[in-house]
Order: structure tokens, then C-alpha cells, then sequence
């Protein structure tokens, strides 16, 4: 493929090729700087590539060229390059691409890159700009991608064991659906990630414009600065991990039909900050913003620096993106006990809300599933989809560790009776590895979960 939008390559087996699986994108980067992007919007997904670059070089299973933003690389199931290239083969230019959830394995001693981008060239021919996250890969092979300006995320090397690769079910699950006929299995679209997070702000009118009323998803309610608060005034969402930004809206209420000066900034840590898009230099009516490529934070913030006396006050503030799967998707679990095999602990971190985990029939309280992330990783939340078979309430609690041996709690429910949901983690986030929930107390229903998401990064 060229220079081509919203073109969807999907679920292709490509094999026994004298060059790259796919390639996408041209130009090298040179093209983009004379004017606006080309190509992009682009989704390659679900497709089986191996036994390539059997006769030329300088490829890769998934090769990219030139500035491609919005384009996602997701799901595809790569193995067997026969010359010492990237699998994942980010050259000349290419730019605010994402690359999440895919499998790469190494099938003979040839190929160690599974993730490679050219920034070796200056200037346009530098790629830029791109995010690796949520990926599998053999262990053993290496990757440059954090380079330049480019992002490696949480990526899970997979070890090699009695001649086989112990691949976890989120990579046997890419696997076992990439190719011709499989189903797919990462959403692409976008979704508003700062809906329902926690949002902040310099001040408020009152209680009924309070800064979540920016995030709630009705365009009817609005967050207010106190009355008469002079200007700047600002809004702050946390989306609780950090996600790939692709584009921010902002509804504001205008008191006297004026535009607003303003500036959105972007930060993955809350304390040092990147500029999203400038707008103080003359007034504008807020709107939808969208920035020359991918950005990667966790926290999103709206500063009016001058609001012609009208005040901040926003609708609606939403933030883009696309959500990463959780860390715990996958990755080894285990439990107190299980019902039978159909129930085992793997159930609850496979993807799937229509499998589950289940405990022993008859067994007692309390009942625990613990799952090691492979690292340790900077958790935010833990959302629990649990199985209630009387449909009552339960009481337990989530700890974490980093070491499987000393535990410090995430969050305690074993006084009151609650329904599992997500939890927020203490402080913002924590550090673990390992992430345990027991429940002492289900009224004889019994420990049960559908799944059981730690996000983070």
C-alpha cells in the first residue's frame, strides 16, 4: 500500500516471500514536509506473516514509510524473518504510528529485532513519533523502538521452555486468530478516555459545577471557576494510565458569545508538561483539537488564559484515544482452587467476559486469584467483573507485591458488603508485580470472576 487512507489489512496469510509481508506508507518522510500528511487513519490487523525477506534485504513483516497518523498496528502474528531486519520495521519517516497487542517470534538464530525504528538518517528521515505497547515477544530479541522520539511501552518477553515458547493466553488468543478466517480481537476505534475520570480544577462556583461535571458525559452539566475568580483558570483530568492520545474537544460555556484564549498541555507524570495545541495569541471558541501525531500521557490539562470576563466554565471536556489492554490480559494466574479445568484461574485474564474462574465447589471462604504481571509495572486501577451467583454482595480485598512475599494492601472491602467494580489505586498508583484479590466473605456463592484487569504502565 502507498499513500492511502482508512485502508483496513486485515486477517491476510502472507508466507514464503522474497521480500517484506507488508508494506505501507512511501516517500520517506521527504514528501510530508511540503505539506499536509498523506497517508493516514490506516488499520493492520490479525494478519499471519512468516518465512519472509528469503531474498532481498533491508525489510520486515510490517514495514512503514512517511508520517502515517491514526494508523494502528494491532494483533498480527509474526515469525520466521530469514534476514537480520525489524519484524516491526518503523524506516525512513514514518511517524505517530501505534503498535499494540502483536505476537513476534523468533523461529531460528537469524532475526533479534522484533521492534526496530530508523532514526540513524537526521531530519525528515528520522522516524518519529511512534508507540510500541502492549506487545509479546521471544525472549531474547531486542528492540531500538525508545529511540529518537519514539515510545516503548509494556512489551512481555516470552521465555523459551521445553523447546516451546510459553506464550500467555492474550498471545495465544493473536495467535490462534491471526491469518485468513480469524476474528478480531483489539478495538481500534477511538474512545473518550477521560469520561468518568477524575478531573480537578483552580476553583468552582459551587458544588453543582464542580469539576467532574466536565467529564460526566452529559453535555448539560459544566464545571464553573468560582465566581468572579480573575484569570487563568484550568481544568485537569487524570485518565488513570497512560493511554495514546489521538484527539481532544473541548464544549465550553460561553457567557457572552466571546472567544477564549487557551492552551491544552499534556504530561504522563503531573508535573512536567508538553503543549497539546497554543491558542493565546487571539481569542478562539474552543473546539476539537487534534495534534500532528500520536502523544502518549496520562494527564490532560485545559488553562483559559484570557476569557473575555466570561470565566473558565466546560461542558464537556473529552479526551481521545485508544485503551491499551489491561497489564494482567494474559499473563500467568493461579488460584486457591478451581471448579474444574473449563474455570481455571486463566479464565480471568484471558480477554473474555464470557469465561470465568471459579473455585472448588463447596469450598469455604476465603478464596484468592493472583496473577504476576512478568515486571514491575506502575498500577493505577484494578476493575473486577465477578460472578454472583445469588446476585449479593461480597466482601473482600485486592493487595499487591512486588516481590510475591510481602504484601501491601490496594484496597479493603471486608467490612461492608460491595459489588467488585474498579478500584482506584492508593495514592494514584503503586508499584507491583504480583496483584491478589481474596474474598472473605460470598454468603456461600462462592469465589468467581469473569476477569480481573490491573491497568497501568
Amino acid at each position: 500500500m502507498g499513500y492511502t487512507q482508512a485502508t483496513d489489512i486485515a486477517h491476510n496469510t502472507l508466507h514464503d516471500l522474497p521480500y517484506t509481508g507488508i508494506s505501507l506508507g512511501w516517500g520517506w518522510g521527504y514528501v510530508d514536509t511540503l505539506g499536509s500528511t498523506v497517508a493516514k487513519n490506516n488499520i493492520v490487523r490479525g494478519n499471519k506473516i512468516h518465512d519472509f525477506i528469503k531474498a532481498l534485504d533491508d525489510g520486515g513483516g510490517i514495514y512503514t514509510l512517511g508520517n502515517q497518523p491514526g494508523t494502528k498496528v494491532v494483533d498480527n502474528y509474526i515469525y520466521g524473518d530469514k534476514k537480520p531486519y525489524g519484524n516491526l520495521y518503523r524506516d525512513n519517516g514514518s511517524g505517530f504510528i501505534l503498535d499494540t497487542n502483536n505476537v513476534v517470534s523468533k523461529q531460528d538464530t537469524t532475526m533479534n529485532t522484533w521492534y526496530f525504528t530508523n532514526v540513524g538518517s537526521g531530519g525528515y528521515w528520522n522516524a518519529h513519533d511512534n508507540v510500541s505497547q502492549g506487545n509479546y515477544y521471544s525472549a531474547g530479541m531486542t528492540n531500538n523502538g525508545a529511540s529518537g522520539q519514539n515510545t516503548v511501552g509494556s512489551n512481555t518477553s516470552v521465555a523459551l521452555s521445553g523447546g516451546a515458547y510459553q506464550w500467555p493466553v492474550g498471545a495465544q488468543n493473536v495467535i490462534s486468530q491471526s491469518g485468513v478466517g480469524g476474528a478480531n480481537i483489539t478495538a481500534v476505534g477511538e474512545v473518550p478516555i477521560s469520561q468518568g475520570k477524575v478531573a480537578t480544577a483552580s476553583s468552582i462556583y459551587s458544588a453543582p459545577y464542580d469539576a467532574s461535571k466536565a467529564v460526566d458525559g452529559d453535555p448539560t452539566t459544566r464545571w464553573a471557576q468560582l465566581g468572579g475568580a480573575p484569570d487563568p483558570s484550568w481544568l485537569r483530568v487524570d485518565l488513570g494510565a497512560n493511554h495514546a492520545i489521538t484527539r481532544i474537544n473541548t464544549s465550553a460555556y460561553l457567557l457572552s458569545g466571546l472567544g477564549m484564549k487557551y492552551t491544552i498541555d499534556y504530561s504522563v507524570d503531573g508535573t512536567t508538561w508538553s503543549s497539546y495545541v497554543d491558542k493565546t495569541s487571539e481569542a478562539n471558541v474552543p473546539g476539537e483539537e487534534v495534534k500532528a501525531g500520536l502523544v502518549i500521557a496520562r494527564y490532560v490539562r485545559l488553562n483559559f488564559t484570557d476569557t473575555q470576563f466570561q470565566g473558565g466554565s466546560i461542558f464537556q471536556f473529552d479526551v481521545y484515544g485508544t485503551v491499551p489492554p489491561p497489564l494482567s490480559q494474559g499473563k500467568p494466574a493461579t488460584a486457591s482452587s478451581i471448579y474444574s479445568e473449563p474455570y481455571d484461574a486463566s479464565k480471568a485474564v484471558d480477554g473474555d467476559t464470557t469465561t470465568r474462574w471459579a473455585q472448588l465447589g463447596g469450598a469455604p471462604d476465603p478464596s484468592w486469584l493472583k496473577v504476576d504481571l512478568g515486571a514491575d509495572h506502575t498500577v493505577t486501577s484494578v476493575s473486577t467483573l465477578a460472578y454472583l451467583l445469588s446476585g449479593h454482595a461480597v466482601r473482600y480485598k485486592i493487595q499487591y507485591s512486588t516481590d510475591n512475599t510481602t504484601w501491601n494492601t490496594f484496597v479493603d472491602k471486608t467490612t461492608v458488603d460491595s459489588i467488585p467494580g474498579t478500584d482506584a489505586a492508593p495514592g494514584g498508583s503503586v508499584t507491583a508485580r504480583y496483584v491478589r484479590i481474596t474474598f472473605t466473605t460470598t454468603y456461600a456463592q462462592g469465589g468467581s470472576i469473569y476477569q480481573f484487569d490491573v491497568a497501568g504502565y
